[in-house]
Order: structure tokens, then C-alpha cells, then sequence
């Protein structure tokens, strides 16, 4: 029926007073008529609104029910069609119902017709709804159907025995030939590495509701591969009888978490191991962690640094630590010189070379510090040794192209350079006795 609760109903005929005789035939129900009178207005009609059912004339000048019927049908599958007529030629009213008109009646007996139009758009409302549930299920398959084909994971439903009754296309990318898969084993398509382990996971899920899941190792051509392995027991749900089986191939995922493992392992001993000081910290300047060289370098435990700021073990003036600051921001990474602070108060210089360290955590993005301390105390200390010596070096040198004579009276000896030497003219220091 259409939107509302009132039938509309589209009267093909040509005979003004037969028309006349169905309105009045009609008028105390809840039917609304719209009368066509010749082939052109009934096409405008049947284009431009919506009716719940027609009752059409055997024959009209221009139009024939036969006609009229094929052109409906054409339209709409399920449109009630009566055909409302006075006379049929013998045989007519067998061939329209084939071609699917919903009933005849004669025009001599209209009781006829009010129950023959409620009966028709009832069984019309039944039949749409079973198209639409038709259509939802055609959807909903072919939907599944294409969700299953495109995923690179591995569906199997095994009955009872472990024998397979349904399977994606991906399992083919288990084998090379075209093994016959439907009735088959699930051990005799798929290789397990430990098939005993396998059928203990069946044999559990098919007494369990819950969903079961574990690691399960296939041979395949020139490999092993790695599968997640998800069963859920639907044996009495009806449309399925029996166990899904979800095979997830994480053979590169599990690489690469041992990667990442050796990788991380790497990095915690350097970042143990390291002669130079770590530390941790977040964009604001709380220190999250710090390796033991750089406790030891500041007389501290991990645990008196972590939570606390970086100024607490920084002498440097404000500017200068600015500065660093603000180079690290702009490129990622900064290197200076500062003076820390050791946890009994003494101040040393250290090289000190800062990054930010961009990271991953549950889908975020974050940033945090990575901050390289190296004591260059003693290295101070060797310069201050090398320029004290090179200016005694320097210092020394002067004294040499001057002369030098040294006289110690009590000894009776002395000293003198060679320039010395040559100005007095003596072969050595004793000559000068």
C-alpha cells in the first residue's frame, strides 16, 4: 500500500456510467479512485503516482487488459491487478492469471470486488515484505561473501569429525595443486607442525561456548608459518553446525616483535653499559629514567632523579641552558657545554648533547629527551696541564736567546747556557771557574 492508511486504486475503463457505478459502489470505504479512460491517461497515471492496486476493463478502444497487465508488470512485479469486466472471451481470464493479473470479477457482481481488493493487497504486502527479507538475506550473503574472499585471513567451518564444510578462498595459500578441500580433513589440508596440539584445541572448543585461541605452527613449501588460531564453537546455531575456525597468518609479526626484542635488547645494554650518562626526560623537563653512569656521575639513585626537573642538577645560567633549549627545538637536536651540579654540592663541566625522541603509545603520538652527559673534569684538567706546560715551554724559550749564568758561591759552581757560552767564548760552564 502506499504511504498512508488509504487505498488508492487506479480504474482503467472507458464506460463513464460503469465508472460512475464503482464510485458509488465504493464511497463508504476508505478507497480513493482515480479513473483512466483511454491508454494515454492510464501511462500518465502509472508514471507520475503511487496506487496500491488496479482494476482494469477487459477492453478499452486503445488499450486491451492484456496490454495494460504487461506494461505493470514491467513496473512493478507484485502490484495487485484485477481484471473488472462485464464479458471475457473464453480462455481470457486462465491466460491473464498466468501472466499474472490477481483475480477477475464481473461487473454484474461488485460484492465481490471489496473483499477481492483487500485479499489482493494483503497478499501484495506479504510479498514485498518476503522480497525485502529475500534481498536483506542476498545482501547480508553476498556481503559476507566478499568480506570472507577478500580477507587474507583463513575461515574453515569443521563439523563434528573435523572435516571441513566450508572454507575461504585463502586456504588455498596453504598449498600449491588444487587438493579437493570440501569433506576433507582439516589434517589433510593443512600441515600442522604439531597436529596432536590442534586436535586437543578442537576436541576442547567442541565442549566449550567460549571462544578458544592459541599459536599453531603450518609447514609450507619452504617454511614454517606462524598462524593465531581463534575457534568458536557453533555446532547447534542454526545455518552454521559447527566450529569456525579463524586462521591469522602473524608469521611477519612475530618477526618483527623478535626484531624489535633484539633491537630494544641492544639499546638497554648501551643505554646500561654506556661510560656516559643518560637521562630521560619529557618535553616540560621531568626526568623519567637515568642509566647508572649517570648516577654515579651525579652521586644519586635513579629513583631521588626520576619525577624531578632537569634545573635541579644544572648550574649553568638560565640564557645559556635558553639557548640549548631553543636550538633543540627548532632542529630536533642541540650540543653545549654546562655545569652540573652533583648531589654533595660540587659543581663539574660536562659536554652535554640533547634530541627529541619521537614515540608511538595507543595510537598517540608523543615526544620525549634524550639527553647524552659525558664529565669532561679531567679532560679540563689535561688542557689547563698542556697550556701550563706550554707556556713555561714559551717562557724558557726566552730565557735561551738572552743568555742564562747561574753562580752558586758556596757549591763553587756554575751554570750557563749556551748563549752564554758563545758570548764569552768558553768551551763549557767550568772554564768560567
Amino acid at each position: 500500500m502506499s504511504g498512508s492508511s488509504r487505498i488508492h486504486l487506479l480504474h482503467v475503463e472507458d464506460s463513464k456510467t460503469d465508472a460512475y457505478l464503482l464510485q458509488r459502489h465504493l464511497e463508504n470505504t476508505d478507497i480513493q479512485i482515480y479513473l483512466a479512460t483511454s491508454k494515454k491517461e492510464f501511462e500518465y497515471y502509472l508514471h507520475n503516482h503511487s496506487f496500491d492496486i488496479i482494476l482494469c476493463d477487459h477492453y478499452l478502444p486503445d488499450l486491451y487488459s492484456n496490454e495494460a497487465l504487461e506494461t505493470v508488470r514491467k513496473m512493478d512485479s507484485v502490484l495487485p491487478f484485477i481484471i473488472f469486466s462485464g464479458t471475457l472471451p473464453p480462455g481470457t481470464a486462465v491466460k491473464l492469471m498466468e501472466k499474472g493479473a490477481n483475480d477477475f470479477i464481473f461487473k454484474d457482481r461488485p460484492e465481490r470486488l471489496i473483499p477481492a481488493i483487500l485479499n489482493a493487497i494483503s497478499r501484495c504486502k506479504l510479498e514485498r515484505e518476503r522480497e525485502q527479507m529475500e534481498k536483506q538475506i542476498r545482501f547480508s550473503e553476498n556481503r559476507f561473501r566478499k568480506l570472507v574472499e577478500s580477507s587474507h585471513e583463513i575461515i574453515c567451518i569443521l563439523n563434528r569429525e573435523a572435516e571441513i564444510i566450508y572454507c575461504s578462498p585463502s586456504i588455498r595459500n596453504l598449498f600449491n595443486d588444487h587438493t579437493k578441500v570440501l569433506g576433507c580433513a582439516i589434517g589433510q589440508i593443512i600441515d600442522f607442525e604439531n597436529p596432536v596440539r590442534f586436535l586437543e584445541l578442537f576436541n576442547e572448543c567442541k565442549n566449550k561456548k567460549q571462544r578458544i585461541e592459541d599459536l599453531v605452527y603450518v609447514k609450507l613449501l619452504n617454511s614454517v608459518g606462524v598462524f593465531r588460531c581463534i575457534l568458536r564453537n557453533h555446532l547447534n546455531d542454526e545455518g552454521i553446525n559447527g566450529i569456525i575456525i579463524k586462521f591469522r597468518d602473524i608469521t611477519d609479526e612475530i618477526s618483527k616483535d623478535k626484531q624489535i626484542r633484539e633491537r630494544d635488547e641492544k639499546l638497554r645494554a648501551f643505554y646500561e653499559n654506556s661510560i656516559d650518562g643518560i637521562i630521560m626526560a619529557k618535553t616540560n623537563g621531568i626526568i623519567t629514567s637515568a642509566n647508572p653512569a649517570m648516577c654515579r656521575m651525579l652521586g644519586m639513585q635513579e629513583s631521588e632523579l626520576i619525577g624531578q626537573h632537569r634545573n635541579i642538577i644544572i648550574d649553568t645560567d638560565k640564557d645559556r641552558v635558553a639557548e640549548l633549549l631553543e636550538e633543540r627545538r627548532k632542529i630536533g637536536k642541540a650540543k653545549s657545554e654546562l655545569n652540573l651540579i652533583r648531589k654533595d654540592g660540587t659543581v663539574f663541566p660536562a659536554e652535554v648533547a640533547s634530541s627529541i625522541l619521537p614515540f608511538k603509545r595507543d595510537g598517540r603520538k608523543i615526544e620525549k629527551t634524550a639527553t647524552i652527559i659525558r664529565d669532561i673534569t679531567e679532560q679540563k684538567e689535561n688542557v689547563r696541564q698542556i697550556n701550563d706546560t706550554a707556556e713555561k715551554l714559551q717562557y724558557a724559550e726566552k730565557i735561551a736567546r738572552i743568555g742564562y749564568l747561574e753562580i752558586n758561591l758556596k757549591a763553587n759552581t756554575v751554570y750557563c747556557s749556551g748563549e752564554v757560552s758563545n758570548i764569552l767564548a768558553v768551551e763549557n760552564c767550568d772554564d768560567l771557574k
